[in-house]
């Protein structure tokens, strides 16, 4: 689906959206309408005494072909 979509049904739902391509990288983009704007959460190896899976890291800055593209996927926290 496009960036778009993905990004609505994200928001709705509270997940995180990737590219197919990238699914099964370390890492996964969480939108919001905070000032963090989009924020890249890094996979952690194990999950910490919180019970996260992902840690937030900096915001994210798309690429042309990462806006362009139609392959995002919404995936679960």
């Amino acid at each position: 689906m496009d960036i778009q979509k993905a990004t609505r049904i994200a928001l709705t739902t509270g997940q995180f959206i990737t590219r197919e391509a990238e699914e099964f990288k370390p890492y996964r983009i969480l939108p919001t309408n905070s000032d963090d704007c989009f924020v890249v959460h890094i996979a952690k190896e194990y999950i910490n005494q919180m019970g996260e899976k992902y840690i937030p890291g900096k915001r994210w800055n798309p690429k042309v072909e990462d806006i362009l593209a139609n392959d995002w996927i919404v995936k679960p926290l």
